[in-house]
Parts: C-alpha cells; sequence; structure tokens
C-alpha cells in the first residue's frame, strides 16, 4: 500500500467542531488539551504577570492556537479566579500556577459577607472578559472559543476551605448547602457575561470526584447544582454545556449523562472504551493522555503512542470523540509533545479513511 501524506487540512478548527456538535462526519478527531496557563510558557511570559494583564493572556492564546492548530481557543477563571473574585486570596508565582492561600468562610456568622460575584466588576473577571473578546475579535472566525469555569462544588470548597467543606457535608450538610446555592449562582452570572461576548463556557469539577467524595456524596451535593446550571444554560443559551470531573468518575457516569452535558471530560484513571460503551450513544466523550507520565516526562514516540491508543478506542463513539489531555497540561510540557497530539490525530484519521500509512509532509 502507497504512503500517503498529510495534507494541509481544508476546514478550520471552528468548522471541525461545529461538524462534530452537529454529528457529521469531520475530516479528523479534533483535538483539545487542557492547557490553563501554557500558553504562558509558549510566549515566554511569567505565569503571574500573564494572569493579571488581558492583553498578555489574549496574546499568549492566540499565539499558541497558532503554534499548535488545535481545536479549541480561550481562557478563564477556573474556580480559583471565581474564588479569588468572591474574596479568597491567592498565592502566585512566575514559574506556577496560583494556589490557594485563604479561603473567605471562616465560620457561619462570615457566610452572610459572601455574595454572588458581579462578573464585569469582581476580582480579576473583568480581564478574563476583556481577554476573552480579544481574543474572539482576533480568531474567532476560525475556532470556536470558550472559558473554564469551576464548577459548584468545587468553587464551594475553595471558598470554605477543601478540608472544612468536606467535614461540612456530613456534620453541617445545610450550611454546605447555603454555600453551594451562592457558587452556583455566581457561575451563572459569568456564564451569563461570557454569553453576551458571544463566548461560549465549559464546566470543571475536580474535587467532585469521587476521587475525594463518594458518590452518594456527588448525588446530595454536587449533581443538583450541576444539573441547576446545565438546565439554566439550556433555557437561556439553547445549548448545553461541556463537563470535565479529575480522578475516578466510572461510579457516577450515569449521573452525569443525566445531566444532559454535551461532552464529558474524564482523565487518566478511566477507560475509554468503557465510556464510550457505557455513555458514547448520548454524549461526546473527551480524553484522557496522561498529562504528568506521558505529555510532561515522556517522548514524542510515546505521546504519539498513548495518543493513538486513546484514538483507537474512541474515535467510532456514536455522538463523537475529542482527543484531550487528562487534566491540565504540566506547565514543564515539553512543547513538541503537545504537537504529537495533534499529529496522532492527523496520521489516525488518515488511516482511518483507508488512505494507508501516513508519513508527515517534508
Amino acid at each position: 500500500m502507497p504512503v500517503k501524506c498529510i495534507v494541509m487540512e481544508t476546514i478550520t478548527p471552528r468548522e471541525r467542531m461545529e461538524a462534530l456538535a452537529e454529528g457529521k462526519k469531520v475530516d479528523r478527531i479534533p483535538v483539545c488539551p487542557i492547557l490553563g496557563e501554557y500558553p504562558s510558557v509558549v510566549v515566554g511570559v511569567p505565569v503571574d504577570r500573564y494572569l493579571h494583564s488581558p492583553g498578555l493572556m489574549a496574546e499568549a492564546q492566540v499565539r499558541a492556537f497558532e503554534v499548535f492548530g488545535y481545536d479549541s481557543v480561550g481562557v478563564g477563571p477556573d474556580y480559583l479566579g471565581m474564588a479569588e473574585a468572591m474574596g479568597c486570596r491567592l498565592r502566585y508565582a512566575p514559574d506556577q500556577r496560583p494556589q490557594m492561600a485563604t479561603a473567605v468562610v471562616e465560620d457561619e456568622r462570615s457566610l452572610s459577607r459572601l455574595k454572588p460575584v458581579e462578573a464585569e466588576r469582581d476580582g480579576r473577571l473583568p480581564m478574563y472578559l476583556e481577554a476573552l473578546k480579544t481574543i474572539k475579535d482576533r480568531v474567532g472566525d476560525r475556532v470556536k472559543v470558550g472559558s473554564g469555569v469551576g464548577g459548584p462544588f468545587t468553587l464551594a470548597a475553595c471558598l470554605r476551605g477543601t478540608e472544612e467543606f468536606l467535614k461540612d457535608l456530613i456534620r453541617k450538610p445545610a450550611f454546605a448547602y447555603q454555600i453551594l446555592e451562592i457558587s452556583t449562582q455566581s457561575i451563572m452570572n459569568y456564564m451569563q457575561a461570557c454569553f453576551r461576548l458571544g463566548v461560549s463556557c465549559s464546566l470543571g469539577e475536580p474535587l467532585a470526584s469521587c476521587s475525594v467524595i463518594s458518590p452518594r456524596h456527588f448525588r446530595q451535593f454536587a449533581k443538583p447544582y450541576l444539573l441547576t446550571i446545565c438546565e439554566w444554560h439550556r433555557s437561556c443559551f439553547g445549548r448545553s454545556l461541556s463537563l470535565h470531573i479529575c480522578g475516578t468518575t466510572k461510579p457516577i457516569w450515569e449521573d452525569v449523562a443525566a445531566l444532559g452535558v454535551s461532552q464529558f471530560s474524564f482523565d487518566e484513571k478511566e477507560d475509554v472504551e468503557e465510556a464510550k460503551r457505557f455513555m458514547g450513544a448520548r454524549l461526546v466523550i473527551k480524553g484522557n493522555v496522561p498529562p504528568v507520565s506521558v505529555l510532561a516526562r515522556g517522548s514524542y514516540e510515546e505521546v504519539m503512542a498513548a495518543a493513538t491508543q486513546c484514538l483507537s478506542k474512541g474515535f467510532d463513539s456514536p455522538k463523537g470523540y475529542v482527543l484531550s489531555s487528562g487534566c491540565t497540561v504540566p506547565l514543564e510540557t515539553p512543547p513538541e509533545n503537545i504537537h504529537a497530539l495533534i499529529e496522532a490525530s492527523r496520521r489516525f484519521s488518515m488511516e482511518q479513511a483507508d488512505l494507508g500509512p501516513v508519513v508527515p509532509c517534508k
């Protein structure tokens, strides 16, 4: 069989993701790694400076998109930026992602001071909105622009302090519910501001993982508020959300599918083949190349192999499949390993089209 050359892609990332959402055939499997602040590395800007400059955030995101050619782009506060906007303090460093310094809800009395965010005013949220507008203006015709925001359970845990919040689930459930109500409203406020810019949002719920809480606690404390956001989002904007949950999630897959999310992103602890069989007929599945052991520490060839394994399991998922990292890409990840994800999709997709073994164009 003759060797085929990878030709230039004929559709844009935006067109590719729109086709996926409509259930149409795509030229290659979309690739959407979870990058977070990684684009700051691409342009050589310290993380703390990047996070305090809308211009730098926009420039880094646009540049990274142009360098790698993946299928989504955007910036977002995630859960830490939301928590900061509501009164928590973060610790910044030039070469690390920010960390929680102090929570804002010390006890039940302090809850009275906690208010839902005003996205155009509070914390660094206006910076994200400004950066999103710039990104959309510059590349929105070629790629869908999105914003990642923390889910209600994870945000509530940040506001209270994770250890104390997990205790509250057992000792003070009514108190936990009050915090969750406020975190849920804050998330919807931010999403509303993004929608006014023509930007979609996705949810990340790392602390709602079964690696952290039991399936029973997920159903009691996380699922109802996720459902509130998902139903509100569909009613207001006419489309569903994408959701990422870290760690072990298989025990709650049915709960996730019942939320009506459009995509579910999961990490390396779960198997793409199993996820496809369980929920592939109901939503797009997304994952799950190991971010640390493979993307950050592996060779180009090891990333290609891991990505190809994911692709071989997920490519025929009924509602579609997106190749991604299992969680946020570490800042120390070699750029060539991000390139490997896109290259793996190109090669695999062409071989699936019966075009024979594929080599890069010279």
